[in-house]
């Protein structure tokens, strides 16, 4: 048969005896199955027999019902379609759907298991509260009920033009079909019913492609003549998100359908939970992979079939076909028409595939509605026989709704367009509520529902506007170049309509790929969710089920709750705070020593400028005690400073304390020095920098800043305040540097004052949470008064160099204390007492006597000499600059402490 002139003939499109056959064994079967489980195969009369077959299923039967609960008669059809039409960019959705396949096993498919859940929306009122689990089941509930109606119409409009039986007589009879089978013999009905259909399609559409291969001679000659005409394209590797089909849009955009779709579907996961154990149930997944796998292989190869028939004469255009969609059951009539009972096999594997996802749609639809709206309405004593009842005739009303449903489908084409981004729209937020609650602990309620809510207005927003730019002409997706060239003479093309009036560009959003609508929404959802969540309460950790969370976030969540069972976050805050502090602290000094050398010409050329001026010099052997700072006094003056800091302080011990063993703690002491050379080598470097870029004209002489600890501040803006950001990283680090000290001299005295001054006055059967009430009230006292001195420091600027100089005293005693004690077997109370008492007066006496000679001028400490003879001429210098900072005291009391 030559089928590219056979389309100029009316091919008669209607069944013979055995077709007819075919059909009605096949809904014999399904309706035997519905009446077997309902009336004789079940074992008790309960709801968790209903809706998850008591939990007794096999893993084959329900991996099949899997997979032909995710195929149905839009996919048959509308998949060879698409690859005739726009190639077979589409044909890698086989990569996606085995993405998501692995991020379903490892990550959500445990979640559900573990809670056995009968409806995925009870997740939401564990996890959140009421209020999200109600909006997810409207959303789910809304999708499922304009999804129906079409996945039985589109199918019962290509039985009416093959059989010549009215559209609205199959509808009915369909959906009255599919609602008893469905209503009498519960989940186990739909699995088996499932199982048989999902046969009877692969084996209709194998037939198909076993004949129409001899029919065109062979696969590589169905590959040639489509490599001839442009279906052949995989790599379209172009990034635009406005594409509409690429290698990127299809991979990324369509991965996360296919997770929602397979993972937190509510019939899916239904089917999940009749399985007995959480091995099954991945073993089920990975069988439903393959399975949508092989359709789509079979669906694809159907449309490169099509195509290499109708290359030269396009049914589309000559308007043999009144519907694209009814393409490939004009193919299959075609070649196949001549052999009794193919063409009812073929059509047979469209409706099962309907009535597949129907039956399943309306179970899962059923337990969503009865779990969510019905159950909180009715008695707990109502017997598990009345509920069975109730489930049953929710399900009836749904299948009622849907049929009126299909009357509007029929009158109204554009619901078909509307619904399926509709699924685009509401997958996004769905997907999203269980990701975020899945993946993100701190995630509460009113993130949830914010970003739930943002998610759906403005995908649904852009879906609306893709619709609305599509249907009046807009928007415009052109599809490959089709021939009419091989059409008899008698086929009359209607002339191509001409737009005399030019029609506006569509707003940009509305281009995007619809592959991406279910990726934009979720993270809009995860966007927003998070920054709301940060700016509301997060929800109380130790009260939150730890099975509500993956795998991985679970095991996070138990460690959590046991450490706060001993603590209430304390010093680990203080220590993962300062971890983090500490980062962007070197990270941001290390990013201006780099744009620094960068700008000074390298390293050579920066150290031989502060050779010349004279800033080279380690080697300062002069062993006098009064010279500010030289070999001897740096070597041991700061050896006994750096000890008392590191060695003795409260906030350091406490520390070292949080490890388990004294290994653990040598470690953490010898990578802490470390990292202490490394800041003091980072801090020595840029000010080697900052006197090569200045050395030829001070900013403190000449007045460019108020204060020469502005100095650094002032660097860094000069040579990098053209990069956006660099500064405020810088300033980060300096912030993070004050954050850390200052968590951890909190974090010190509130254990201090707590030990040693309240402890001694509290019962010791004091429970330890109203201990930790009282060092977090410790705490909070400690940082309001500090906070009030801080109004006093910026009044009264001498009393910081009071406060260093006071430290400074203080060390030599401390670390004496514990020298004392240590080292001294003879040493007893009123030695330390006396000794400590001396240390701190005598050393205080000298640090006064300095801090106020001074202030008076009569004690200067010169700095080396600086240059202003490259500034420009309209810089004034100030004519009383005087010869010593107080830089220069502040510098001297800084050495002695680790920073």
């Amino acid at each position: 048969m030559n089928l590219t002139e056979n389309v100029s003939e009316s091919v008669e499109l209607v069944f013979g005896w055995l077709d007819f056959v075919f059909f009605i064994i096949m809904i014999a079967l399904s309706t035997l199955i519905g009446v077997y489980f309902g009336f004789c195969g079940k074992k008790e009369d309960t709801p968790k027999e209903y809706l998850h077959g008591g939990k007794t299923m096999s893993t084959l039967p329900v991996a099949v019902s899997l997979v032909s609960s995710s195929i149905s008669g839009i996919t048959l059809m509308g998949v060879p379609t698409e690859i005739y039409r726009y190639g077979t960019v589409y044909w890698l959705v086989v990569i996606p759907t085995v993405i998501s396949g692995i991020i379903i096993n490892y990550f959500y498919l445990p979640v559900f298991y573990d809670l056995q859940l009968t409806s995925t929306y009870e997740y939401f009122q564990l996890r959140y509260n009421k209020k999200v689990r109600v909006m997810g089941s409207v959303l789910y509930t809304i999708y499922l009920l304009l999804l129906i109606p079409i996945v039985v119409y589109v199918p019962a409009l290509v039985f009416s033009q093959v059989s010549g039986i009215n559209l609205h007589f199959i509808t009915v009879g369909t959906s009255v079909l599919c609602t008893f089978y469905t209503m009498i013999g519960g989940l186990k009905a739909v699995v088996w019913t499932d199982f048989l259909q999902g046969a009877v399609m692969v084996a209709a559409n194998t037939v198909v492609i076993i004949i129409g291969l001899i029919q065109a001679g062979g696969f590589g000659n169905v590959w040639r003549i489509n490599e001839e005409g442009g279906r052949i394209q995989f790599f379209d590797m172009n990034p635009s998100p406005f594409a509409r089909l690429t290698f990127w849009t299809v991979t990324i955009g369509f991965t996360f359908p296919c997770v929602n779709g397979l993972g937190v579907n509510q019939g899916m996961v239904q089917k999940y939970m009749s399985l007995p154990t959480l091995k099954q149930a991945r073993r089920s997944l990975a069988y439903c992979i393959v399975g949508i796998v092989l359709i789509k292989f079979i669906t694809c190869i159907t449309g490169l079939l099509i195509y290499a028939a109708y290359h030269k004469c396009d049914p589309i255009d000559t308007k043999v076909i009144k519907r694209p969609d009814q393409l490939a059951t004009y193919y299959v009539m075609d070649i196949a028409g001549h052999i009794p009972g193919l063409p009812g096999l073929f059509v047979a594997g469209i409706f099962s595939a309907a009535l597949s996802s129907m039956s399943s749609m309306l179970n899962s639809l059923g337990a969503t509605l009865f779990e969510d709206f019905v159950r909180p309405c009715i008695k707990k004593s109502v017997t598990d026989e009345t509920i069975n009842k109730i489930i049953k005739c929710v399900v009836v009303a749904i299948g009622a709704v849907c049929l009126f449903l299909v009357f509007i489908v029929d009158k109204f084409g554009s619901v078909l367009q509307l619904s399926t981004s509709l699924g685009g729209v509401t997958a996004g937020p769905i997907l999203g509520l269980f990701t975020y609650g899945m993946f993100y602990p701190r995630g509460n309620t009113k993130g949830a529902l914010a970003g739930s809510i943002t998610s759906l207005l403005y995908v649904g927003w852009i879906a609306f506007g893709a619709q609305t730019s599509i249907a009046n002409g807009s928007f415009k997706q052109p599809y490959l170049p089709i021939s009419i060239e091989g059409c008899k003479s008698n086929v009359t093309v209607p002339p191509p309509i001409i737009q005399d009036v030019p029609v506006d560009e569509p707003f940009i959003l509305y281009q995007v790929s619809f592959m991406y609508y279910t990726l934009i929404g979720l993270a809009i959802m995860l966007v927003v969710g998070i920054i709301v969540s940060c700016f509301t309460e997060s929800p109380e950790l130790d009260k939150i089920n730890p099975k509500l969370f993956t795998p991985l976030v679970k095991k996070y969540v138990i460690r959590r709750q046991e450490e706060m069972k001993k603590d209430a976050g304390g010093l680990k805050a203080v220590i993962w705070t300062d971890f983090l502090q500490g980062v962007v602290m070197v990270a941001s000094n290390i990013t201006v020593i780099v744009l620094g050398l960068i700008h000074i010409g390298g390293f050579g050329n920066m150290w031989k400028i502060n050779e010349e001026g004279g800033r080279i010099k380690f080697f300062d052997m002069d062993p006098s005690p009064f010279k500010r700072m030289t070999f001897w006094n740096v070597i041991i003056g700061f050896t006994f400073s750096a000890t008392s800091t590191v060695g003795v302080n409260q906030g350091m011990v406490q520390k070292c304390m949080s490890l388990p063993t004294l290994k653990q703690a040598k470690w953490s002491l010898a990578i802490c020095v470390i990292g202490l050379i490394l800041i003091k080598c980072i801090s020595c470097t840029t000010g080697l920098l900052i006197y090569a870029s200045y050395h030829e004209c001070d900013p403190i002489r000449s007045k460019a800043v108020n204060r020469p600890d502005q100095l650094t501040t002032y660097y860094v803006m000069d040579i990098a305040g053209h990069v956006p950001g660099l500064p405020g990283l810088f300033v980060a680090g300096i912030f993070s540097a004050a954050l850390s000290t200052m968590s951890s001299l909190l974090n010190s005295l509130g254990a201090t004052l707590f030990e040693d001054f309240v402890r001694p006055f509290i019962s010791k059967s004091t429970p330890d949470e109203t201990m930790n009430k009282i060092i977090k009230c410790i705490i909070v006292l400690t940082g309001c008064v500090c906070l009030l001195l801080v109004f006093l420091v910026d009044k009264f600027g001498s009393v910081l160099q009071l406060a260093i100089s006071a430290d400074g005293v203080t060390l030599g005693a401390t670390l004496s204390l514990y020298t004392f004690g240590m080292f001294y077997p003879r040493g007893n109370t009123k030695g330390a007492l006396a000794g400590s008492i001396a240390s701190l007066l005598t050393v205080g006496c000298i640090a006064f006597g300095a801090q106020r000679a001074i202030a008076n001028g009569s004690m200067k400490l010169p700095y080396l000499p600086t240059s202003v003879e490259g500034c420009e001429s309209n810089v004034t210098l100030s004519q009383t600059l005087p010869q010593t900072f107080s830089l220069v005291p502040y510098g001297l009391l800084r050495t002695q402490e680790v920073r």
